[in-house]
């Protein structure tokens, strides 16, 4: 991963590090050391990426140091036209992001020890799924362009296939039901959700890992917002008139 250090929009420091806690941690304690100032006064920020950004929360969590991961999209948008891109470049604009918007900072806690796991098995489960899609497409888009006996040995081969995935899938499913059990709030959370209409296990689960066991959103505005289906208006002078409408990017066709 790339660090850039920023000063009053002057690049202090720059470098390239390993994405593992103990090579993160040191590469900040030498750099509080060389610029004379200590974890109070540092404010670091991240797109947020996922797993990928475990080590990096580890690192900040046990150096006790401010952590602010904001979304890749939001970041990217508010660059305005950009030319380039590598993760040197990466590094300096997200630096000069934080500096032009520290006062929207929000520090960030690693979630529940649960929530984590739910999360790392969801991501499992889709990947799973992905396969399957693609295995299963072998058999349905290909029959009617294949030999009948050459086809045979192809379905019974793609079909062992997807059934040692079915299990997979079946296994991860059993391990978040044990996790969500054992766990009174989610437990709780999941139960209130399914009593919606039209909201079953699957949806119930994925809103519990999305919204981090409804702790990352303030209220349901900012819920709605993010998941797209907040209705704009797009008004301009007045010749140009719209209906309000939600966004294209709606989490919900995903």
């Amino acid at each position: 991963m790339n660090l850039c250090y920023l000063s009053n929009l002057e690049i202090v420091s720059e470098e390239e590090v390993s994405n593992d806690v103990k090579t993160i941690k040191k590469a900040f304690k030498d750099a509080l050391k060389a610029l004379s100032v200590t974890e109070e006064d540092i404010l670091v920020c991240a797109e947020y990426t996922g797993r990928y950004i475990y080590p990096l929360t580890v690192a900040c969590q046990e150096m006790k140091m401010f952590l602010w991961l904001d979304d890749p999209t939001r970041i990217k948008n508010s660059m305005g036209l950009t030319r380039g891109k590598n993760d040197t470049i990466d590094a300096m604009r997200i630096a000069e992001y934080a500096h032009r918007y520290e006062d929207k900072a929000v520090r960030y806690a690693i979630p529940d020890t649960a929530l984590v796991s739910m999360k790392n098995l969801l991501s499992d489960r889709e990947f799973l799924l992905t396969d399957r899609k693609r295995y299963q497409s072998q058999l349905t888009d290909q029959k009617k362009y294949m030999a009948p006996n050459e086809f045979k040995h192809k379905d019974k081969r793609w079909k062992e296939v997807i059934k040692v995935i079915d299990k997979q899938i079946q296994v991860i499913d059993e391990e978040i039901d044990s996790l969500i059990a054992a766990d009174p709030v989610l437990n709780r959370q999941k139960a209130l959700l399914k009593s919606i209409d039209g909201i079953g296990e699957r949806i119930a689960i994925n809103m519990i890992a999305i919204t981090g066991g409804f702790t990352r959103f303030q209220n349901a505005r900012q819920f709605c917002s993010f998941a797209g289906l907040s209705p704009y208006k797009y008004d301009s002078g007045s010749s140009v008139r719209s209906k309000a409408k939600i966004s294209k990017r709606s989490k919900i066709r995903r």
